[in-house]
């Protein structure tokens, strides 16, 4: 199955950044990039115009997960099915913000999405 994404787009709605020092990273980020913290500890999400971000602790420097959303359940439920259908392994959802249908998948570099 070959998916549209230009009539049927997946946007990245945030990432998860590891850090061992949670609360210097996430203070770095309110004051270089105008961004406002909405929880009091970790994972502690900023906000900016149009961007969110995690940080939460572990390992600095290593990208927790990348998170993309989509417009219907229909195109995630599509998704889901072409990555399946590929030999992708599903697993649940690392993200705070999102709901029960999310899922993750690795990519080849091990990154998660």
């Amino acid at each position: 199955m070959t998916i549209d994404w230009k009539n049927d787009p997946v946007r990245l709605d945030h990432v998860m950044l590891h850090s061992a020092e949670p609360a210097r990273l996430a203070t770095f980020y309110q004051d270089a990039l105008c961004m406002k913290a909405t929880t009091g500890g970790t994972p502690f999400l900023l906000q900016g115009a149009g961007r969110k971000l995690l940080i939460d602790s572990g390992p600095s420097k290593t990208l927790g997960f990348g998170a993309y959303s989509f417009n219907t359940d229909t195109s995630l439920n599509r998704f889901r099915t072409t990555l399946e259908d590929q030999g992708s392994v599903i697993e649940p959802s690392p993200s705070p913000l999102f709901g029960d249908s999310a899922f993750s998948v690795f990519d080849p570099d091990r990154n998660r999405i």
